[in-house]
């Protein structure tokens, strides 16, 4: 299997922001692998403390490439990575969240899929790795989980020849402080006829905070889709005053929505999330329809 990734020219791309801890994890994960020695790691960091004392500690059984980037937020440090990958020549490029771990065999199923399926992208689930109490109303739901074809830089295996242009950066510098931007490569990639392919078992565990098994946490990812979903449309070049007409009907059916949950949220656990993503929906329609700045990702 080791020299299949090697045939494959594969390499995996990290971006990181001030989480050294989970960083480390990661990379002491990677330094055990069979792969270790052969298959280059590409990291980008634009937290506020640089991480190369972590990288340093793996310079004797990894392969690591580190860049520091200076601008906040999603894109700019997404943008470098992929052009230090894409300057390595390489053929596959794999990617992981700073906050996640492999399970054993996650590289080789995603290009073992890439190969079989001949396929441009390979997507894989994402599943919690929790520790300590999970709230009564997150339990036995799967709002934390990523199912196999969700496509996001937090897991895919990209063919580097099936990229678009990267003229100004893969990623769009609109979405770098709401989110966004793995929706509008997946939307770019569809439409120059990449091939598309998941795998069950290129499967990652993402470490859960304390505040993301909180109900604020659910109600600003309700906020920061709407948010998102408003932006989208906008880059699309979408009329404002259509962008504007289709926010407020989702909204006031996201608020129908929201009713209904919280009159059978006492029967089932699950319905106080969707009522409370559903409000959180509301309140981000509103603050699109007024035009008001938000932003959910990078230091103010």
């Amino acid at each position: 299997m080791e020299q299949l990734l090697k045939s494959a020219n594969v390499c995996i791309l990290i971006c990181t922001c001030d989480r050294h801890e989970m960083l480390g994890t990661l990379l002491a994960h990677f330094a055990k692998a069979p792969y270790a020695n052969s298959v280059p790691i590409y990291i980008a960091d634009n937290g506020e403390k640089p991480a190369n004392r972590v990288i340093e500690r793996f310079g004797d059984c990894l392969t690591i490439h580190y860049a520091q980037v200076q601008e906040t937020g999603l894109v700019p440090v997404r943008n470098a990575v992929f052009e230090m990958a894409m300057a390595g020549g390489h053929e596959y490029l794999a990617l992981i969240d700073d906050d996640e771990l492999p399970s054993p065999g996650w590289l080789e199923a995603h290009v073992s899929t890439a190969l079989q399926e001949k396929a441009d992208v390979v997507t894989g689930p994402c599943l919690p790795l929790l520790d300590g109490h999970l709230p009564r109303w997150l339990r036995d739901t799967d709002f934390l989980d990523k199912d196999e074809t969700t496509f996001g830089t937090h897991n895919v295996l990209i063919r580097g020849s099936a990229l678009p242009d990267q003229d100004g950066g893969l990623f769009h510098p609109r979405f770098s402080r709401i989110g966004g931007e793995d929706w509008d490569l997946q939307n770019r990639l569809r439409s120059s006829g990449a091939r598309f392919a998941s795998s069950t078992e290129a499967l990652v565990y993402e470490h859960v905070p304390p505040e993301r098994r909180k109900l604020r946490y659910f109600f600003r990812e309700g906020v920061r889709t709407a948010v998102m979903a408003a932006e989208i449309a906008r880059h699309l070049d979408e009329p404002e005053e259509k962008v504007r007409l289709k926010m407020t009907r989702i909204g006031l059916l996201k608020l129908c929505y929201a009713a209904e949950h919280l009159l059978f949220c006492l029967f089932a656990n699950g319905h106080l999330v969707r009522a409370t993503k559903d409000l959180g929906y509301c309140w981000g329609t509103i603050l699109t329809l007024l035009k008001v700045r938000t932003s959910f990702y990078g230091r103010s």
